[in-house]
């Protein structure tokens, strides 16, 4: 039989008189064989009435319904939102009902039937593991299988970090890669790498891909849809980094007016730190450049991290670690990394000679000069004995510095 309606309801009607007594033996509504498709949940009513008894079965099908549906793994949006599809579905859906007067009460019965996909998030997981695949078969077969990096993921919207998830997501990607014989290297910077947004789209979500060779040029992939509910993402707080907008950035970068590319990357990021834990942000440009690299948080106050000392020099010819440094907590729980380059022959002007001081300002787009490249990169840093962090860590007392200018 052809299905027209992706939600169905069924019930059964007993095809004898209700002026009559019941035939010995008369059949409730029956259960229905397992469906490969579908799933069926039958509600019962007993009430002195046909309308109450049939009322009374609508109720606990759905309320069968709705449990197995949302089963405490659904955020409360997409919870409601499809118990709504299911009411919306059954005023276009055909129900006969069976029914017999016993001490003047009715039975009856009423039988949902749900799409499996609305149930089986195993299911989803696998659909969305097949469409990674198909996603990484199109970088390989385009770009080749040259040894790749996998960024974690960022906020479409702000670039803020996911957070730990992130890291389930970027083993996600890579398992992709690697099934298409595609190496995963995240210590090759200089190397191409696949760089992962998350945009949000109604009550799902979009992993949007982009191809980034080893210049810095950038490829967009086809999106790939999932539920937010299989990574935990579907209540995901609002991001508290220092948003692009704020930045005069787009997706975390930007172009300098002479082509120029600046990135901010970390060894071994997976979005996400202990306080306490230690990192190696570096920074990459496709041309010797001037380089200066701020710590800005979420409310605009920045630090200069680079050149931090006046012996160091902003010239960078390729590729520049800023150094092993321990990760401690920002006020507000997520930090950003804001490398700003210009051309070799190039100097900041009055700022150039600023090193290992606060930004006198709110850090924005206006602190940079208006032709410069710019990257990104942001992290969450989680306190101790929270998120699986350890309690008591030894943090490194952190200098008093001044304001720059001062």
């Amino acid at each position: 039989m052809r299905r027209i309606l992706p939600i169905a309801l069924v019930a059964c009607w007993a095809g004898v008189s209700f002026a009559d007594p019941p035939p010995p033996g008369a059949p409730e509504c029956q259960t229905l064989p397992p469906d490969a498709e579908f799933r069926h949940y039958t509600g019962y009513g007993v009430a002195g009435s046909e309308v109450v008894a049939l009322q009374s079965a609508r109720a606990d099908a759905y309320e069968q319904a709705r449990t197995a549906v949302c089963a405490g793994r659904l955020g409360k949006r997409r919870c409601e939102a499809t118990v709504a599809h299911l009411a919306q579905l059954d005023e276009q859906a055909q129900y006969i009902r069976k029914g017999y007067p016993r001490r003047q009460r009715w039975r009856s019965c009423f039988t949902l039937q749900i799409e499996r996909q609305y149930v089986d998030l195993g299911h989803l997981q696998e659909t969305f593991r097949g469409d990674l695949g198909r996603m990484a078969a199109q970088v390989s077969a385009r770009f080749g299988r040259e040894a790749l990096r996998v960024e974690p993921p960022v906020w479409a919207e702000s670039q803020c970090s996911v957070g730990g998830v992130g890291e389930v997501l970027v083993g996600e990607v890579a398992g992709a890669f690697a099934n298409q014989r595609v190496r995963i290297d995240d210590s090759n910077f200089e190397g191409p790498s696949m760089r992962m947004q998350l945009a949000r789209t109604g009550d799902g979500l979009n992993l949007v891909p982009t191809y980034v060779d080893g210049l810095g040029v950038t490829t967009r992939m086809a999106p790939v849809s999932f539920l937010p509910e299989l990574y935990g993402l579907e209540d995901a707080e609002e991001p508290s980094c220092r948003w692009d907008n704020e930045l005069g950035l787009t997706e975390g970068h930007r172009t300098g007016a002479d082509g120029r590319t600046v990135r901010m990357v970390i060894t071994g990021n997976s979005g996400e730190y202990c306080e306490g834990d230690r990192m190696e942000p570096m920074v990459l440009v496709d041309r010797p450049s001037r380089v200066r690299v701020y710590s800005v948080e979420r409310d605009g106050r920045a630090l200069v991290i680079w050149p931090y000392s006046p012996d160091q020099d902003d010239l960078v010819e390729r590729s520049l670690s800023l150094g092993e440094a321990q990760v401690q907590r920002p006020k507000l729980g997520e930090e950003r990394l804001v490398a700003v380059a210009i051309p070799a022959e190039e100097d900041f002007g009055d700022v150039s000679g600023w090193r290992g001081c606060y930004w006198p300002t709110t850090f924005g787009e206006t602190a940079m000069p208006p032709d410069a490249a710019v990257g990104s990169v942001g992290f969450l840093v989680a306190p101790e004995g929270t998120e699986g962090c350890p309690m008591d860590v030894a943090l490194v007392p952190f200098p008093v510095l001044p304001t720059c200018g001062d």
